[in-house]
């Protein structure tokens, strides 16, 4: 297994508070506040963990959380990610046939490599294969 680098150590750290407000069903007014935290970095990740994530699960948005999971360890304080994970275009095609593969397998009656499409990761040329450049999330206050 590939060792992860120690987030903490390598992410530069910008939180900034946000106050998003929202109307209730009822009609009440609300809002939450939320910390938005503005770190970028580049870990490596070990394409055989990968392939074991296509083997555990049998369901595509299982996947595409675990697969989350890997790059956020803090998965469950994360109200939202704020951009996309960035991979190199060798590694981004390996995942999309795997993702085809699985739906083709799991999900017959739609689209295959649709939640990738949808939640996979985005595309930077000046990433190496397995690495995965990520920045920015949000978190709920408590």
């Amino acid at each position: 297994m590939i060792e992860r680098p120690n987030v903490q150590d390598k992410a530069k750290l910008k939180a900034s508070k946000i106050y998003r407000p929202w109307i209730a069903p009822s009609g009440e007014f609300k809002g939450k506040i939320y910390k938005e935290i503005q770190k970028s970095w580049t870990i490596l990740i070990d394409p055989d963990e990968v392939d074991k994530l296509f083997i555990e699960h049998t369901h595509q948005a299982e996947l595409i959380s675990a697969l989350y999971r890997m790059l956020y360890p803090n998965m469950d304080e994360i109200e939202k990610v704020n951009t996309y994970p960035y991979i190199n275009e060798t590694t981004h095609y390996y995942l999309g046939s795997k993702f085809i593969a699985f739906d083709k397998k799991h999900h017959p009656d739609i689209l295959p490599g649709g939640a990738w499409m949808n939640w996979g990761f985005a595309c930077d040329t000046d990433l190496e294969d397995w690495e995965v450049h990520i920045s920015g999330y949000t978190v709920k206050e408590e």
